[in-house]
């Protein structure tokens, strides 16, 4: 089996890291939740103490039984305290979990950083290369342009030595390309962001859809 790439090594260990992270993290909501119950079971264990401790003056109820609840009271006390100490303890039982694995992403950091400009550099490119085939391609389109309207202008001169007057008038390209159906052939700074975000371009789909669903586009 091949090595990892230095890149695929560090999304591995950040990837164990998360897992302990929801592992804590989960562990930690239980334990709250348990502590909240005795919590709710403690207050309730006060509250009918409050009242038998005026049963207990008045007679009505012995020593003993007293007793019987204060001890509950007691370790529902203690019970909760364990609950909360138990929290504590396990956010410093995740750094210890979380400090080798920290560890080994730091000791290929140099080399992840060096690997993280290199691809990055060669993205730039791409951006650049990207925006040649586009303009490219509008040449391209410009050319195409020119020769459906090529004739119009040797049309209206001849017309026009006849005695007739011209019934076309020929659109530099860009006049007539430029905007069409709602959309420009501008990429402006926020379709660039919105790109490379991961953002999808309904309005854009939609028009090429459409204009394959006519026809028109190949």
């Amino acid at each position: 089996m091949a090595r990892p790439t230095i890149l695929q090594q560090v999304t591995n260990y950040l990837q164990k890291a998360m897992e302990t992270e929801n592992k804590y993290q989960a562990l930690a909501e239980k334990k709250h939740e348990e502590a909240l119950q005795l919590e709710a079971q403690l207050k309730a264990a006060q509250d009918q103490l409050r009242f038998m401790m005026k049963d207990k003056i008045l007679g009505t109820i012995t020593e003993e039984e007293f007793e019987v609840i204060e001890a509950d009271v007691s370790a529902l006390e203690k019970k909760l305290d364990a609950k909360r100490k138990e929290v504590t303890l396990l956010d410093g039982y995740e750094v210890e979990d979380l400090v080798p694995t920290i560890q080994n992403v730091e000791a290929l950091e140099a080399a992840y950083t060096t690997k993280q400009n290199e691809v990055i550099t060669g993205l730039r490119f791409e951006i650049t290369e990207a925006k040649l085939e586009y303009l490219q391609k509008l040449n391209g389109i410009g050319k195409e342009y020119e020769k459906v309207i090529v004739n119009d202008s040797l049309y209206n001169r001849l017309k026009k030595k006849i005695g007739k007057q011209p019934t076309t008038f020929p659109v530099p390209a860009f006049d007539s390309l430029y905007a069409a159906k709602g959309t420009t052939a501008d990429i402006t700074t926020s379709d660039v962001a919105s790109a490379l975000d991961g953002n999808e371009f309904a309005k854009l789909q939609t028009v090429v859809k459409q204009g394959k669903e006519d026809g028109i586009l190949k």
